[in-house]
């Protein structure tokens, strides 16, 4: 049963520890593409410098979840400015753009998605916060624009769950 080895670890296979219906349900291949595709985890570190920002997008198609575990420097004041990470939603039906596949935003496009999109989500840029999100055709999510003194920057701890496929 090639699903098993993710079922139970080594110590569990010598203590004789298994499940008969997980037996039945390995002879179905496609049962366990299905169920058991395989993930990657990936832990990124992410620092933003002053004057930097990440302009709207929706992440790569392989991308399933992504946590995002902010970490500021204990000093740093965002009262006058948030630093979170922003959710975008379009003001009219006729505005909503579909992007899977990631296609980045020009100066001219990115120009008129601010116009016709609003942020209906900014997240706290606080310390030991954790934001998780979904990735779809419509989460299109952005950091805004950072202007603080040139020493400070905008830390965090990214963990991606992806598709191997």
């Amino acid at each position: 049963m090639a699903f098993q080895k993710y079922l139970l670890s080594p110590h569990s296979k010598k203590r004789k520890l298994h499940s008969k219906k997980w037996k039945i349900f390995g002879k179905y291949d496609f049962f366990s593409k299905l169920f058991y595709k395989s993930i990657q985890v990936r832990l990124e570190f992410s620092i933003l410098r002053n004057t930097s920002k990440i302009s709207p997008h929706t992440d790569v198609p392989a991308k399933l979840f992504s946590f995002i575990f902010y970490t500021p420097d204990q000093n740093l004041d965002f009262k006058k400015q948030s630093c979170g990470t922003k959710f975008w939603k379009a003001k009219e039906t006729k505005d909503i753009k579909s992007n899977w596949h990631n296609e980045h935003l020009n100066d001219q496009d990115t120009e008129l998605f601010m116009k016709t999109h609003y942020d209906f989500f900014n997240s706290k840029y606080e310390s030991n916060k954790m934001l998780g999100f979904c990735k779809n055709d419509y989460s299109w999510h952005s950091a805004e624009y950072l202007d603080y003194d040139i020493n400070k920057t905008r830390k965090s701890v990214n963990i991606f769950l992806r598709s191997k496929a």
